[in-house]
């Protein structure tokens, strides 16, 4: 070795690297078939900068030395960070063909494999580092990082745990462990994660993220943005802190601001997914179909398959109206993690059944899924399998089993957790309008399709004795579910205080209340006994015991009004009159804006007319119960 390769080789130690640079040079001159002085003075220019000249000076040592494995790995890493995937791959290729247990080659392979999508392949490289340096950090938390991706937090979450055994004061383990945790729904134990991690480095944007991350899911947006703004104080440049801000920003309803913050993200990475999905569904609750569909198509171009974005453009697709192409997308909600679909298993051996063969002459299970309004909107279609030649059974909630035996098609119902009978065939209810080819001009509104029970009517006749006035029932909530907190951001925005209800007061009409479930359910009793200056409300809910006798009930008024709940769709069910008082981010089934729904015949919407504005929706009820009740 040339006194001057030793010198650059001392100096590159050091941490000098520009010294390092000239005495390399020096080197290379002095020993131009010297492998190593190329390949140093390469990494050199690397440290400078230099990235084009450091390839050359590395090409030019395996030119000289084709099976240096490390010049081969040294290599690919730098065509790696000039984004020439394929060239990088294939370096690391030659390095580990040369050295098969080669560590940092394998663990950078593996993060280019899975940035490729290639994550078996990845997998497979981050196991075989693990077996050559066991409870790496490093490796460990690749690993986990790519469990993630793949939906597997349990598996991630075991990873993380062992990296905090080594290194427990850690913060971005912890943040990694809070991270698997909020994937598993498991959003207190996050936070705690969470915390430990911003209290060992506060100045980490990885921690205050994922901190975040876990106040957004205990529905703590303005928390949560807290966390995100100090994220971007840290680090200006991290898109996915840009991104999360634009979502806690929409969830407090401040689209406009969320918008602006995901233009931002995407503007610092383009590749980055996870701003166009928060820009999309910020466009969607605009109402602002087309150009949500354009960034899921712009995310699906990133990460095709994206069931997420899959499932939304959807949504998006049957709000406009689109019914062939949101059907079919509408399946990606299968292949979402923690999908809603109540208590019936999924992994039967009998066929999914979507239409692709006739169904006369088979037997059909239908599974509930999603919520009892879903149920109760999509039960219909039982009638066209019956009619079609098909034995339906149907699997019900217990609420809902009463009332679906007055459902036509339905040869059988099943109490969810029951025993099933034999069936050849099933599908979910809400895959029925596609396997049954449903356009919005074929929409099957054959109303009513579920009856109140003449028997209870008659009771409910009684218990409300004779009429004097215009009846109206009212529910102005749904039920809150401690174990589904998804749900939480969207019942505060569906959901209207009773308070807000006091401006129909006076009217001639008298209200009964439809309402189920707390806390809303006791509202009434609250408000009296603080003095309410609202309608008064008849109170029969200790009285219903299911749907059976919501529908019962129903059958008796005049009217029903309620937010977008299950009650709702069952007034539209049995072809009462019924007015829905809908948040401004309209559900897809109600199509944007409209007025009326090619799904009940007997419905009236009334949407917000500005997000989150109640106070102008009740002017116009107001003024339409006023009519009504003339």
């Amino acid at each position: 070795m040339s006194l001057a390769l030793q010198e650059g080789f001392g100096l590159f130690q050091q941490g000098r690297f520009a010294e390092a640079l000239t005495a390399l040079r020096r080197a290379v001159a002095a020993e131009p078939n010297n492998p190593g002085a190329h390949h140093f003075l390469g990494l050199a220019a690397f440290q400078t900068g230099d990235i084009e000249g450091g390839v050359a000076s590395i090409r030019q040592a395996l030119a000289l030395n084709p099976r240096d494995a490390a010049a081969h790995s040294n290599l690919a890493s730098a065509f790696n960070h000039m984004g020439r995937q394929g060239e990088a791959l294939t370096h690391f290729n030659s390095a580990l063909a040369i050295d098969p247990g080669f560590l940092d080659a394998l663990i950078n392979r593996a993060g280019l494999l899975a940035a490729l999508g290639r994550r078996d392949e990845a997998m497979a490289d981050y196991g075989a580092a693990l077996a050559r340096a066991p409870g790496h950090p490093a490796i460990l938390t690749n690993r986990a990082n790519l469990l993630l991706d793949l939906g597997r937090a349990e598996e991630a979450l075991l990873d993380y745990a062992a990296v905090l055994e080594s290194m427990p004061d850690l913060a971005e383990a912890w943040a990694n462990h809070a991270n698997a945790l909020v994937e598993l729904g498991r959003a207190p134990e996050a936070l705690v994660s969470g915390d430990r991690a911003v209290a060992l480095n506060p100045a980490s944007a990885h921690a205050q993220v994922n901190r975040g991350n876990a106040l957004l899911a205990l529905n703590r947006p303005a928390e949560a943005l807290a966390c995100y703004d100090q994220a971007v104080a840290a680090e200006p440049a991290m898109a996915q802190a840009w991104s999360n801000a634009g979502n806690a920003l929409r969830l407090l309803g401040r689209h406009a601001e969320a918008i602006e913050r995901c233009d931002k993200a995407i503007a610092i990475d383009p590749m980055f997914i996870g701003p166009l999905l928060n820009r999309a569904t910020a466009l969607g609750e605009l109402l602002r179909y087309r150009e949500a569909l354009d960034d899921y198509a712009a995310g699906l171009r990133l990460q095709p398959g994206k069931a997420e974005a899959e499932l939304s453009a959807g949504c998006a697709h049957l709000a406009l109206g689109d019914f062939e192409t949101g059907w079919r997308l509408y399946e990606a909600r299968w292949r979402i993690r923690d999908f809603r679909l109540y208590g019936a298993k999924v992994d039967y051996s009998q066929p999914l059944w979507l239409g692709e063969t006739p169904i006369a002459g088979k037997t059909i299970l239908l599974r509930s899924e999603q919520g009892l309004g879903d149920i109760l909107q999509f039960c219909r279609y039982a009638d066209l399998l019956k009619d079609a030649g098909a034995r339906v059974v149907l699997e019900a909630e217990a609420p809902l089993h009463r009332v679906l035996q007055t459902l036509r098609g339905a040869d059988q119902l099943v109490r969810n957790g029951d025993p099933l009978p034999d069936f050849d065939v099933h599908a979910p209810l809400m895959s029925l309008p596609l396997a049954l080819g449903t356009t919005i001009d074929t929409i099957p509104a054959q109303i009513p399709y579920l009856h109140a029970d003449p028997a209870l009517v008659a009771q409910w006749v009684e218990r409300l004795g004779p009429r004097t006035l215009p009846r109206v029932g009212l529910v102005w909530s749904g039920a809150f579910r401690k174990d589904q907190p998804d749900s939480w951001v969207l019942n505060e925005r569906r959901n209207i205080g009773l308070e807000a209800l006091a401006p129909l007061k006076d009217l001639p009409l008298e209200f009964v209340s439809l309402q189920k479930g707390e806390p809303a359910e006791s509202d009434p009793q609250r408000l009296k006994a603080q003095g309410w200056d609202g309608p008064d409300i008849r109170d029969f809910s200790a009285q219903i015991a299911d749907f059976a006798d919501t529908a019962a009930l129903i059958e008796t008024l005049d009217l029903v009004v309620a937010v977008d709940t299950s009650t709702a769709h069952m007034a539209g069910a049995l072809g009462e009159p019924v007015w829905v008082l809908g948040r401004y981010d309209a559900c897809w089934r109600w199509m944007g804006h409209r007025e009326d729904s090619p799904w009940y015949p007997s419905m009236r919407l009334f949407h917000q007319s500005r997000f989150g504005d109640w106070d102008e929706v009740i002017v116009r009820l107001r003024a339409a119960l006023k009519d009504f009740a003339a």
